[in-house]
C-alpha cells in the first residue's frame, strides 16, 4: 500500500513537471532580446550570409528543438511570409546551419545558425528583390517531444544585390499614428548598407513628399552634411512622422551615389508612408420626451425637470467623426452620488455592440428624474481601447470621451402660516349679516413656479368665502388668503381649507373652527369715584362682561368729561382685553368728548378688564366731573356688523383730592358755569357744538356773520347735565368767519367758526 501510494506520488509529481512549459529565452540580438526581425543586410549575389539564435534553458530539464513531428506542431519551419502562397519558393534561400535536432541542457545557453544563401544566376531568386520568410520554433522538454512548449517567431529578411549599395528596408510604413502626436513623434530607421569592400561616398540625398503638404512636412527625414560609406559599412537615416491631420501621407528619400568615379550615378530608393489617424467621437443632437433637452459641444441640458418622480428622457447622438473604428470598453457616470442617481442610464453606447465604425452613429438613452430641487452636473466617461491598437504618439486621454449632463430640479415648495384658523365666537344677528376674517399666509419657499389651483372648503356648507381662490407664486414670493366666515347658524363649526398645488405636496389643508353664539349684552363700566391731584396722572379702567367681549373684534367707546379737570393722554392694554389689538384712532373733538376706536386681529380676550384709558388732570372750574358714556355712540361689532352687542353702561366721577382735610374749590365757580366747543373747525357741511353744563338747563343758540347778522338760531331749550351734542348746518353758507352765541340764562359763551370747502 505504502509503494502504490509512493508511486502514485511520484507518477503525478512528474507528469506535473512533464506538462509544464519550458522556462527558456530565444532571441537573436544580445543587446535587443525582444527584437524579432533578424535582418541578413544586403549581401552581392553568391555571397551566403549567417545569422544566429540563441537559446537559454532557465529549466530544470534538458530542452530540444527536434526535427518536424507530423503528429504535433513544427518544432523548426520555415515557411513563406503571411501574403505569399505556401508553395512559392523563395523562403528556400534561407535554411538552417546545424543538423536537428538542437538539445540544450539544464542551465546551459546554446546559439544555432540559419543562413540566407543568396543563390547566384537562379530565375527562381532574382537579385534585388528583397527576400523574406517566417522561421517558427518550438522548444519542448525533451522527455516529452508531444508536451507543453516555448513558441518563438522570427521574421527573415535579406537582399542579395548586384549593385553596390541596397537597403532590406525599402519600405518604411508608419501604419497609424495619432494626428499630432505628443511628446514626440514616433521615428522608424532607413538601413543603407554597403556589399563590397571599397569605400562609395554620397552624392546627394533627396527627399521628396509624394503627398499634398500644408505647412510643414508630415515626413521628416534627418540628412547629414557629407556621407560616404565605409568598406562593407551601413548607414542610417532616421525618419519621423508627425501628421497634421487626418488621411495617408507618403514621401520618397533617395540616397544617390557613384560605385566608382566614372560609374553613372545609382540610387537606393526609401519609400516612407503614414496613415494620420484620430478618434473623434461628437455630440450629433439630443431630443427630449416630454420635456425638451438642448446640446451644445459636449453638454447636454436638460432643463428645469419637476422633481415628481417622472423626469424627462434624452435620446443622445454620438457620431464617430474620426478616420478610425472606435472600440468600446466601459461607460461610466463620474459625480456626486446625488447627482450621479439623478440621471438614469437606460441604453449605453455598448447596447448596439462594442465598436461605433468610421462616420457611424450611436444611440444614447439618459433619464433625468430629480429628487430635490437645485442644479445636477455629471460627467459621463467612454472608454476606448486606442491605446491597446498599437497606434502611436497617442496623447494621454484621447482614449476617453468626456459628455457632460446637467439639469436643474424644479421644486415648488409650499409654506403655510399659520396651519389653523381660529374665527372664535361669532354672534349671529337678524338684521345685520355678522362676519369674521381671518388671513393665512403662502410663501413659495421652493425654486420654481408655485400654482395654487382651487381652494376647497369642506364641509360643502360651510359659508367661508377665500380670496383669492387661485394664484401664482415665484420662488420667495408670499400671498395673503382671506377668508371671511359668515354664520348662518348658531352651534361650534370646523372643516378645512384645502389648497390643490402643483408642489410635491399636492394638497395642503388649514384647519378651522368657529363658535356661533346667539345675540348677547355687554355690561361696561367706569370706576364710580376716582380721586387724584391736580397735575397727576389719573387711570380709568374700563370694565366689560368678559365672556361678552370675547365674541367681538372691534369696538368704539364714547366718553364725555369736562376738560377743564381731565385732558386724554393715551391708553394703557397690557393685561386687558384688549391686548394685542390695534388702537386705530383716538380723537377729543371736541374738548371733553373722546372716542376711540380698537380693532384686533381675532376677538378681544376674554378678561374683566377692556382697556385703560389715561388722563392728565388740571385744577378745573370744578371740583369734580362725570365721566359717562356716549350711549349711542359706543358699540360692539365685528367685520359684517358693527354693533352685535347690547351694551349697557354705567359712568363714574373724577374727583380732586382734598389736602389736609380741605377740599379743593374753583376759583371761578361763581363766575362760569357753562363750557362750550365746536367741531370740525373748520367745517364744510356740518359744525357740532358740544355744551357742557354743570346742571340741566336750558340755553339758546345763535350763528351770526361778520357783521353781526343773525343767520340761524335754535329756540331756548332744555339740556341734560353734562356734555350734550348739537348740530348746526353750515353747508348753505358761503366759506368765510362766523361766530356762535350760546346763552343760559345770564351766561354767555361766543365761540368762533369758520366754514370752508
Amino acid at each position: 500500500m505504502i509503494r502504490s501510494f509512493l508511486f502514485t506520488t511520484i507518477f503525478c509529481f512528474s507528469w506535473a513537471i512533464s506538462i509544464a512549459q519550458p522556462n527558456v529565452e530565444i532571441y537573436w540580438k544580445e543587446a535587443d532580446r525582444a527584437d524579432t526581425i533578424i535582418d541578413f543586410g544586403v549581401t552581392l549575389e553568391g555571397s551566403p550570409t549567417t545569422r544566429t539564435f540563441t537559446v537559454v534553458n532557465h529549466s530544470s530539464a534538458t530542452v530540444a528543438i527536434f526535427e518536424t513531428n507530423p503528429n504535433a506542431d513544427p518544432y523548426y519551419l520555415i515557411v513563406n511570409v503571411p501574403g505569399v502562397p505556401p508553395e512559392d519558393p523563395r523562403k528556400e534561400e534561407f535554411e538552417r546551419v546545424e543538423r536537428l535536432p538542437y538539445f540544450i541542457r539544464v542551465g546551459e545557453t546554446r546559439s544555432f545558425g540559419v543562413a540566407f544563401r543568396a543563390l547566384a544566376n537562379s530565375p527562381l531568386f532574382p537579385p534585388d528583390v528583397l527576400a523574406e520568410a517566417l522561421l517558427k520554433l518550438r522548444v519542448v522538454d525533451s522527455a516529452t517531444p508531444a508536451g507543453a512548449s516555448s513558441d518563438k517567431k522570427f521574421w527573415l529578411r535579406a537582399l542579395k544585390t548586384t549593385k553596390v549599395l541596397g537597403t532590406t528596408t525599402p519600405w518604411l510604413a508608419y501604419d497609424s499614428v495619432y494626428v499630432n502626436p505628443q511628446p514626440t513623434a514616433p521615428s522608424i530607421l532607413f538601413y543603407v548598407d554597403n556589399a563590397v569592400s571599397s569605400r562609395i561616398p554620397v552624392d546627394r540625398q533627396i527627399f521628396q513628399m509624394q503627398s499634398a503638404v500644408v505647412g510643414l512636412p508630415e515626413i521628416e527625414v534627418d540628412t547629414f552634411p557629407s556621407v560616404e560609406f565605409g568598406p562593407k559599412d551601413s548607414v542610417v537615416w532616421t525618419t519621423r512622422y508627425k501628421p497634421y491631420n487626418r488621411g495617408l501621407d507618403s514621401a520618397h528619400f533617395l540616397v544617390v551615389y557613384r560605385p566608382d568615379v566614372t560609374a553613372q550615378p545609382d540610387t537606393v530608393v526609401g519609400t516612407i508612408s503614414g496613415v494620420g489617424v484620430e478618434q473623434q467621437l461628437s455630440l450629433a443632437s439630443a431630443t427630449g420626451t416630454p420635456f425638451p433637452v438642448t446640446s451644445r459641444g459636449d453638454t447636454v441640458d436638460f432643463g428645469s425637470t419637476p422633481t415628481d418622480g417622472i423626469g424627462v428622457q434624452a435620446r443622445i447622438i454620438v457620431r464617430n467623426d474620426g478616420n478610425i473604428n472606435v472600440g468600446l470598453v466601459s461607460e461610466s457616470k463620474q459625480g456626486t452620488a446625488p447627482d450621479t442617481a439623478a440621471f438614469v442610464v437606460s441604453r449605453s453606447l455598448a447596447s448596439n455592440g462594442p465598436t461605433i465604425r468610421t462616420n457611424a452613429f450611436d444611440t444614447l438613452e439618459v433619464s433625468f428624474i430629480p429628487r430635490d430641487a437645485g442644479d445636477y452636473r455629471i460627467r459621463y466617461v467612454i472608454g476606448t481601447d486606442l491605446l491597446q491598437r498599437g497606434i502611436s504618439g497617442v496623447p494621454d486621454g484621447a482614449q476617453t470621451k468626456q459628455l457632460y449632463f446637467k439639469g436643474f430640479g424644479q421644486r415648488p415648495q409650499i409654506q403655510v402660516t399659520p396651519s389653523e384658523l381660529d374665527f372664535g365666537t361669532v354672534v349671529l344677528l337678524t338684521s345685520c349679516t355678522s362676519t369674521v376674517e381671518r388671513t393665512f399666509s403662502v410663501r413659495n419657499v421652493g425654486n420654481a413656479e408655485l400654482r395654487v389651483d382651487s381652494i376647497r372648503v369642506t364641509p360643502a356648507t360651510a359659508r367661508i368665502t377665500v380670496n383669492p381662490s387661485s394664484f401664482r407664486l415665484a420662488p420667495s414670493e408670499l400671498q395673503v388668503v382671506r377668508c371671511v366666515f359668515e354664520p348662518d347658524a348658531i352651534g361650534q363649526f370646523s372643516g378645512e381649507i384645502t389648497m390643490w398645488t402643483n408642489s410635491l405636496v399636492t394638497s395642503y389643508s388649514v384647519s378651522y373652527s368657529a363658535n356661533v353664539v346667539a345675540p348677547d349684552s355687554v355690561e361696561i363700566s367706569l370706576p364710580i369715584e376716582t380721586l387724584a391731584r391736580p397735575g397727576s396722572q389719573v387711570t380709568l379702567a374700563v370694565s366689560a362682561t368678559a365672556q361678552a367681549v370675547a365674541t367681538v373684534d372691534r369696538c368704539i367707546l364714547a366718553v364725555n368729561f369736562n376738560p377743564s379737570l381731565l385732558r386724554y393722554r393715551g391708553v394703557l392694554q397690557s393685561g386687558t382685553a384688549s391686548e394685542g389689538s390695534l388702537l386705530v384712532s383716538a380723537t377729543e373733538q371736541p374738548r371733553g368728548s373722546l372716542v376711540l376706536e380698537l380693532r384686533a386681529p381675532s376677538n378681544f380676550l376674554e378678561r374683566p378688564t377692556l382697556v385703560n384709558i389715561i388722563f392728565d388732570s388740571f385744577l378745573g372750574e370744578q371740583a369734580s366731573t362725570d365721566v359717562s358714556f356716549i350711549g349711542d355712540a359706543t358699540s360692539f361689532g365685528n367685520q359684517g356688523c358693527s354693533s352685535v352687542l347690547t351694551v349697557i353702561s354705567t359712568s363714574g366721577t373724577f374727583r380732586l383730592d382734598s389736602l389736609c382735610g380741605l377740599d379743593y374749590k374753583t376759583v371761578v365757580a361763581t363766575r362760569r358755569t357753562l363750557a362750550a366747543g365746536v367741531f370740525p373747525n373748520p367745517a364744510a357741511d356740518v359744525a357740532t357744538i358740544s355744551i357742557i353744563l354743570p346742571s340741566a338747563s336750558s340755553a339758546t343758540i345763535t350763528l351770526v356773520d361778520g357783521y353781526g347778522r343773525e343767520l340761524y338760531s335754535l329756540p331756548e331749550r332744555a339740556y341734560a347735565l353734562g356734555t350734550s351734542l348739537v348740530p348746526i348746518p353750515v353747508g348753505d353758507l358761503p366759506a368765510g368767519a362766523y361766530i356762535l352765541l350760546i346763552r343760559s340764562g345770564r351766561i354767555y359763551h361766543a365761540l368762533p367758526l369758520m366754514v370752508g370747502r
